[in-house]
């Protein structure tokens, strides 16, 4: 398996000072959440994005892949209009264009606003889900990228709650560039199977957040990383473990450092 912090956890304009850190450590990645680069990263052109690969790659890291989607758009919804899901798939596939210049391979799809069913149908909402998520899969599959879906727990959201609900929905829209993502915390807040979900899906699972609850950084107060970390080796699972934490628990470059050598040693080489 792999390494990679997501740059939620520190503030943008000490973006070099922490890459160092991951380069220097065990890293290889760097997970991009990319609104908090640019305020919108859809409109950002092209030499840019290449020069902030360049940039990351200049420390010997790869841009595994991007989540925190629409944390900058609010307004985009797959089931609230017809209008509002058009343009939440071609953001999402203008985002995928993005990944492809940065050679980033997954889009971790979380976006618990954009995806609530409230009072709606869910049948009919679970309908439009699928075929939403099969228009993306198709046109991000020439640039090489996937679009993963996030099973979050009932306090975040009302829809794809669990892994078995996430594996039914990849199993209906049956394309190869849409997979599952494991977020370790919700599994954790869910009270889910870890054995059995490590077990049974993990040939479906692309990329894995981990993280204590509340997005803390991981630590044995958590003690759920010791299973999560056993049934993950006893799996196939062979890809990116990725630090998802928010940056308001100290000095980031100590959280981010004491964040890589426990999962270093928790999950990499325990």
């Amino acid at each position: 398996m792999k390494l990679a912090v997501s740059n939620i956890a520190w503030e943008t304009n000490r973006m070099d000072e922490h890459l160092a850190i991951l380069a220097n450590s065990v890293c290889e990645g760097l997970e991009l959440s990319p609104s908090m680069i640019w305020s919108e990263p859809v409109d950002v052109p092209s030499y840019i994005i290449r020069k902030f690969k360049s940039r990351v790659n200049s420390f010997g890291l790869e841009i595994p892949s991007m989540h925190s989607l629409t944390y900058n758009r609010p307004d985009l919804h797959f089931f609230r209009s017809s209008e509002s899901r058009k343009h939440l798939i071609d953001y999402l596939c203008r985002l995928g264009q993005i990944a492809s210049e940065l050679e980033c391979s997954n889009l971790v799809f979380g976006s618990a606003r954009s995806r609530s069913i409230g009072d709606l149908d869910s049948v009919q909402c679970t309908s439009l889900l699928v075929d939403s998520l099969g228009q993306i899969a198709n046109r991000l599959a020439p640039l090489g990228v996937s679009i993963l879906i996030e099973p979050l727990s009932e306090g975040e959201t009302d829809c794809i709650n669990t892994a078995e609900d996430a594996v039914e929905l990849i199993q209906k829209v049956n394309h190869p560039n849409f997979a599952l993502h494991i977020d370790l915390r919700s599994v954790f807040a869910g009270r889910e199977d870890l054995e059995n979900i490590w077990a049974t899906y993990d040939t479906y699972v692309r990329h894995c957040h981990v993280a204590d609850p509340d997005m803390r950084p991981p630590s044995l107060d958590c003690p759920e990383h010791l299973r999560a970390a056993k049934a993950i080796q006893s799996s196939s699972y062979d890809s990116y473990i990725s630090i998802e934490i928010k940056r308001c628990f100290g000095e980031t470059t100590k959280v981010v450092e004491k964040s890589i050598n426990f999962v270093k040693h928790t999950y990499l080489f325990s």
